[in-house]
């Protein structure tokens, strides 16, 4: 998934534009935590 950058829509973006925002995009981190059992 990636953010679409403010002032551009969406059905203005081609394919590599669309590519080269999947490039840069942020890996995104867990959404939870592991925690080792006690």
């Amino acid at each position: 998934n990636v953010k679409i950058p403010k002032g551009k829509e969406p059905k203005e973006l081609t394919l590599e534009e669309c590519l080269t925002l999947a490039e840069n995009a942020p890996e995104r981190k867990g959404r939870f935590v592991r925690r080792k059992a006690s």
